[in-house]
C-alpha cells in the first residue's frame, strides 16, 4: 500500500511542529528540463527521495539515472506507477501527455506535480479535479510564479491600495522558437500559448483573480520551423498569440507570447548578475505603476513609481530560494512539513480554461465567457 496517510487534501490544522517526512519522488520524462533544471534541484532537497525515473528514450533516462544516483528506471510511466512506492509524482513529459499521466499518478494514491500545462482540454482538467477531490491529494501544475518575492510584494501593493486602483495590466514572454527540441511544441496539444503565454496568465489572475471574459487574436506566423537538431516540422497551432482579459468591474489585463519574439530584450528577458532585464510586466493603478523586470518565472526585482514619490525605487531583487522550477521541491516540503500549499489546482484548472477560450476567441472572432473560478486571493506562502 502506499503512504495514503501522508496528508489529507488541505493539510491538518494543528500548530504542533510535526517531525520532517522524507518524500519519495518519481519522476516521468527525463529531456532536457528534467536533467538540467528539476533532477537537480530535487536532488539537493533535504525532504526529498527520488525513487524512480522513467523516459521513453532509454539512453536518455538510463543517463538520467546514473547521474543522479537513481536505482530504479523504467520506459514506461504505466509501469512506474504500478511498481514503485512512492508518495509524489512529477510529470515532465510533452503536454500532450499530461492529464492522462496525471490522472493515472492520482488513480494510484499519488500526490501530483505536473509541468504546464495541467491538461490540454477541459474535460480533462475536470476529470483530475474529481479524482484529486476523492483521493484526498494534490494535483498541481506550474508555473509556480506566485512563489516568488517578486510576485508577492506586488501583490501586497494591489492588496494595501498603495497603488489606486488597479484597471490595466500587461505581461509579454516570447522567444524565437529556434531553441526547441522537439516538434510537439508546435503540434496540436503545443502552441506558445501553453507554452509561454501560460506564465503570464498564471502571473495576471494571481493578483487580480479569476477572468471573466477573453477576447484574443492568435495565427501562426512562421509555418515551417528547424529545430535545434537541424528537423524541420511544420507548424500545426499558433505560434503568435495577443489576449485581452476582462477581470470585471473594467479591469483588464493583456498579454502577448509567441515563438516569434527575437532579440527584444536585453539580458535574454530575465536577469543575470549584471543585468536585471527589461519590464516584462506592468501593473498600471491610480496612484501608482509597477513594473516587474525580468519575466516573471525569473523576475531581477520591481520599478516602483508612486504619484506621492519622485521617479522610481527598485525593490525585491532576490529572489531568496526561489526559481522557476521549485514547483516540485515546493509541493514535497509542503508534504513533507504538513504545511497548505498556496499553489491550487483549481487555480491551475482556471489557467487552462483562460488560454482554451483564447483560442476559441481567436477562431470565432467574438469574446468567450469563462465561468471557472479558484481562490482569491492566493495568501503568502
Amino acid at each position: 500500500m502506499r503512504n495514503r496517510h501522508l496528508l489529507a487534501l488541505g493539510g491538518s490544522r494543528s500548530k504542533r511542529r510535526r517531525p520532517q517526512r522524507t518524500i519519495r519522488v518519481m519522476v516521468a520524462g527525463c529531456g532536457n528540463v528534467s536533467r538540467w533544471s528539476y533532477l537537480p534541484h530535487l536532488t539537493r532537497a533535504p525532504y526529498v527521495k527520488i525513487v524512480a525515473l522513467c523516459d521513453v528514450a532509454e539512453p536518455a533516462v538510463k543517463e538520467a539515472a546514473a547521474a543522479f544516483g537513481v536505482r530504479q528506471w523504467f520506459t514506461s510511466a504505466d509501469e512506474m506507477i504500478r511498481r514503485t512506492e512512492a508518495d509524489l509524482f512529477v510529470n515532465l513529459t510533452s503536454m500532450p501527455f499530461h492529464g492522462p499521466l496525471n490522472l493515472k499518478a492520482l488513480g494510484a494514491g499519488l500526490h501530483v506535480w505536473s509541468e504546464k500545462p495541467i491538461a490540454t482540454t477541459m474535460p480533462m482538467a475536470k476529470r483530475l479535479l474529481t479524482e484529486a477531490r476523492r483521493a484526498r491529494r494534490y494535483c498541481l501544475s506550474a508555473p509556480c510564479t506566485p512563489l516568488s518575492p517578486q510576485f508577492q510584494a506586488a501583490a501586497r501593493l494591489i492588496r494595501t491600495g498603495e497603488l489606486g486602483t488597479v484597471s490595466q495590466l500587461r505581461g509579454r514572454y516570447g522567444h524565437g522558437g529556434q531553441q526547441m527540441w522537439a516538434g510537439w511544441f508546435f503540434r496540436k496539444g503545443g502552441g506558445a500559448l501553453f507554452d509561454l503565454g501560460v506564465y503570464n496568465v498564471t502571473t495576471l489572475t494571481g493578483w487580480m483573480g479569476p477572468v471573466r471574459r477573453v477576447m484574443a487574436m492568435a495565427g501562426t506566423a512562421i509555418p515551417l520551423r528547424t529545430l535545434s537538431g537541424g528537423k524541420s516540422v511544420r507548424a500545426e497551432v499558433e505560434d503568435n498569440n495577443a489576449l485581452l482579459l476582462d477581470f470585471g468591474q473594467s479591469r483588464f489585463g493583456i498579454v502577448q507570447s509567441g515563438f516569434t519574439f527575437t532579440k527584444v530584450d536585453r539580458a535574454g528577458g530575465h536577469h543575470t548578475d549584471s543585468d536585471p532585464g527589461n519590464p516584462s510586466i506592468e501593473i498600471i493603478g491610480t496612484k501608482g505603476s509597477v513594473r516587474m523586470l525580468g519575466y516573471d518565472w525569473a523576475p531581477g526585482g520591481l520599478e516602483v513609481g508612486l504619484v506621492k514619490e519622485p521617479g522610481w525605487r527598485l525593490m525585491g531583487q532576490s529572489p531568496k530560494d526561489y526559481v522557476w522550477q521549485c514547483g516540485a521541491t515546493y509541493l514535497a516540503r509542503c508534504l513533507a512539513t504538513r504545511k497548505k500549499p498556496i499553489l491550487t489546482q483549481l487555480h491551475a484548472t482556471h489557467v487552462l480554461d483562460v488560454m482554451l477560450a483564447a483560442h476559441r476567441s481567436a477562431r470565432s472572432g467574438r469574446a468567450v465567457s469563462v465561468h471557472s473560478v479558484f481562490p482569491f486571493p492566493i495568501n503568502p506562502p
